[in-house]
This record gives C-alpha cells, structure tokens and sequence, in this order.
C-alpha cells in the first residue's frame, strides 16, 4: 500500500528459478453466484504476489490481479519498487518501470503457508499510467494455476460489499471483506513526480501495506476495482482505482 513516508527495500539477489511450466494448468474465469466462502477462494486464485528480497528471503510487497490468461493489473506504484530498489532510484524521482522484470507467484504455488524460495514465475512491465496508478505485468511464460478476473459490468454504490485479497505486511493472501463507503474523483499522494488522478472507490476494510495492486470483488465475483492507498488521518479508509479507469487503461 502506497503511504506517505519512502519504505526502504534491500534488494541484494534475484534468483530467477524456473516453474513447473510444462504441467501448467489452464487458467479459468468464475461467472456464477457465489458465497462469502467461495468468492475469498477465487479471488485469492485470481489475485499474484509480487515479490522481492534475496533467495531465501523472497517475501511479498504488493499484489495483483490476472485479468486475462498472461496478463496482470497492479498499481503503478507497485510496479516501480524493483527498479527503484535495483538502481537505487529515490521515490521523489521520476522513474519508467517499462521493461523491468517482476517476479511472481500464485496462490497454488504456496505449500502450507510456505513462500517457495527456489523458484518464482517472471513478468515484465508492459505498460504503466502513473497518473491512475496502473500498470500491466506480462507474463513471459505459462504459470501454475490461477483464476482469471471478470470486469464487472453492473455499476456499484456506497453500501455494496467489497471482498479483497492481498498481501498486509507481508501475510500472503489475506482476505477481507469492507464496503463502498462512497465513489468519489480523487486525488491521491504522489507518485514519484505523479500525482493520482482518478475515479475511486472509497472503501471502509481494514487494509494496509501490502494490499496495493490487489482487487477489489463484488458479490458475484466480479472485479470492480484495484487498491491504490489508504490515509492515515482516519482508520479503514482506503481508495481503489475505480472499474472505469481499468477499463480505460486496458483498452487503450
């Protein structure tokens, strides 16, 4: 989650290991009705953690959200973290993460609740929209399995549940369930040189660092936003890209 104070990573080694790709299983879409327990399930099979840190040490800063069979939508600010950390590049310079590896794991890929050291799956930056805090990770190969998100089509509105999944602090694949407090033009904290500009979803969830980049879901599983940052002037306050910005990102 992007807060107002830079967060030091130590980066000291990428171990780029290789996954079980030949036995990949295909990835699906989940379109049917659904209960608390089934949607927190197939969110956290849609939803990656992005990672950092050396072998041994790999840990989880942000999330994502497959939107399609080799692409995931995270934050922007999420996107920037292993380049800024590999070139030493501070948060108040301005930085194009397009292009940058980003390691990835799925939820299928955990065994006991364990983050596996010897391998993790690659991505490359794509695309990025500073200004909506977005950005579109490539995967470069077929993964483990996973979910893929649905764009909700229906609009949403202050009182509509919100399920999330992400990463707090580190604690893989958490999962919440909040509000639509309201639906709001924003503007958010800057990133790098940037600030946020965009239509969000303010959310009443207990949410922190390590939510960013992941989604937010509706009760039929769809996606209708992706977490962007909180305040700390008030508790379980957090604003989400709103559907309508990813729409637009990923169209153009």
């Amino acid at each position: 989650m992007k807060v107002y104070k830079s967060v030091a990573i130590s980066l000291l080694t990428l171990v780029l290991g290789a996954g079980c790709c030949s036995n990949a299983n295909p990835a699906k879409t989940f379109n049917e009705q659904l209960n608390d327990e089934q949607i927190a399930r197939h969110v956290q099979d849609a939803t990656v953690a992005l990672l950092v840190g050396p072998n041994g040490d790999k840990a989880p800063y942000c999330g994502g959200v497959w939107i399609d069979d080799k692409h995931i939508l995270t934050a922007a600010h999420c996107a920037e973290v292993l380049g800024r950390t590999i070139f030493s590049i501070d948060e108040e310079q301005d930085y194009n993460a397009v292009g940058d590896i980003a390691m990835f794991l799925n939820t299928s890929d955990i065994k006991d609740g364990i983050i596996p050291q010897d391998f993790t799956w690659i991505g490359v930056v794509k695309k990025i929209d500073k200004e909506h805090d977005l950005a579109l990770i490539q995967s470069i190969s077929a993964t483990s399995y996973h979910t893929i998100a649905v764009l909700a089509l229906k609009d949403v509105k202050a009182g509509d549940p919100l399920h999330i999944v992400g990463h707090p602090i580190g604690l893989a694949w958490s999962y919440t369930k909040g509000y639509i407090a309201s639906i709001r033009n924003a503007l958010g904290p800057v990133l790098g040189q940037h600030p946020i500009s965009a239509k969000v979803i303010q959310a009443s969830a207990p949410i922190w660092v390590g939510n960013s980049g992941g989604g937010a879901f509706n009760s039929d599983g769809h996606l209708v936003g992706l977490c962007s940052w909180i305040t700390l002037r008030a508790p379980n306050i957090a604003f989400f890209i709103h559907r309508d910005e990813l729409k637009k990102f990923l169209s153009n």
